[in-house]
């Protein structure tokens, strides 16, 4: 069973002071806040099938957001569609370059070294490389203590 206030009511005047929307006990009184933490944060990706989808989403508050959006979140879907592209021409131009080196200043031994890394990456961009260290051959030099 429902119970009925009438809007002059000591009740609905009391009620009217805690509400931000109008009702049909009269206009809200109470100033609407608007709170931006916590909030959610989008990471956009690239689907296996092709195209440029929204992949994760996370409620955080604002102590978490800078280690979010080192990772690739931002706070609206479109941000994190637009980031992703900018991440995807700057790490198209780092192929570029790198093909660059490949061809013109790289020994053939290191371009068959960072092929094979791209084929076993597949069809995504690889922004660096992981250098292989360099074994020399012979004896590891000694090092001499300074005396002191």
């Amino acid at each position: 069973m429902a119970i009925v206030h009438v809007p002059d009511s000591a009740w609905a005047k009391e009620a009217t002071k805690w509400e931000a929307q109008g009702s049909t006990m009269g206009p809200g009184l109470r100033p609407y806040i608007k709170h931006d933490w916590p909030s959610w944060v989008y990471r956009a990706g690239s689907l296996s099938a092709g195209g440029i989808a929204i992949l994760d989403s996370q409620a955080i508050d604002e102590h978490q957001y800078d280690g979010f959006r080192a990772n690739g979140y931002r706070l609206t879907p479109l941000e994190a569609i637009t980031a992703f592209e900018a991440q995807q021409v700057e790490f198209a131009k780092l192929a570029a370059e790198r093909e660059y080196d490949k061809r013109h200043t790289l020994s053939p031994l290191a371009a068959a070294e960072v092929t094979a890394v791209e084929a076993d990456a597949g069809a995504q961009h690889l922004p660096t490389i992981p250098e292989t260290p360099i074994r020399r051959r012979g004896r590891p030099r000694r090092v001499v203590a300074s005396e002191g």
